[in-house]
């Protein structure tokens, strides 16, 4: 399942369906630290990947922090995991999760094909980390769209629909945020906040 998948390194398939989650799916990765140089490196990638938009769906079924979560073992000091991939899937926070997806302290990683909704603080939101993108994805009826924070940087968001949110992007402490050819409107307030 998805710990043999996270420990391999390898793909892993959400076949179609929609699925009710009822506490966050914690993608956590596996540091080790190296006994030579006594350097902790992030060793774990994990790529989850749905049938489409139309096929398969994670549902929040009561309240909780994240639909999706990468906690961080580590705090600001180092990214825990490296080149994650979320895609071809919706993620619905049915206004019970605070945030779809919230990534912390990760690196090089792509979130693509992503319909995101309904979550009360963000759809998507990243700190701690750097070089990740979110492109050809949706957010929609969430409080922000994309959330970049805390050190993130080297980010882009690109070709991304980002409506009928409060805020389309906040961005408060990324260095280096691309944001190109994404249609940000019927939001409430502001397009982008940086």
């Amino acid at each position: 399942g998805v710990d043999a998948a996270i420990r391999q390194g390898r793909r892993f398939r959400v076949p179609a369906g929609e699925y009710l989650v009822s506490q966050p799916l914690r993608i956590a990765g596996a540091n080790a630290t190296n006994a030579t140089t006594g350097v902790t490196d992030a060793l774990t990638s994990l790529a989850m990947e749905g049938d489409g938009l139309a096929q398969t769906k994670i549902v929040a079924s009561t309240e909780m922090f994240a639909v999706i979560m990468y906690p961080t073992c580590c705090g600001s000091l180092a990214p825990t995991t490296t080149h994650q991939y979320i895609g071809k899937m919706v993620i619905d926070a049915n206004g019970t999760a605070d945030y779809g997806v919230q990534g912390s302290a990760i690196t090089g990683s792509l979130f693509e094909e992503l319909y995101v909704v309904n979550s009360q603080v963000a759809g998507i939101s990243l700190g701690f980390g750097y070089n990740n993108r979110i492109i050809n994805s949706e957010l929609e009826s969430n409080y922000m769209g994309v959330v970049v924070m805390n050190a993130d940087n080297n980010v882009q968001v690109e070709r991304c629909v980002i409506v009928d949110c409060i805020v389309g992007i906040y961005i408060g402490g990324g260095l280096g945020v691309k944001v190109t050819g994404c249609d940000i409107e019927g939001n409430g307030g502001p397009a982008i906040i940086a």
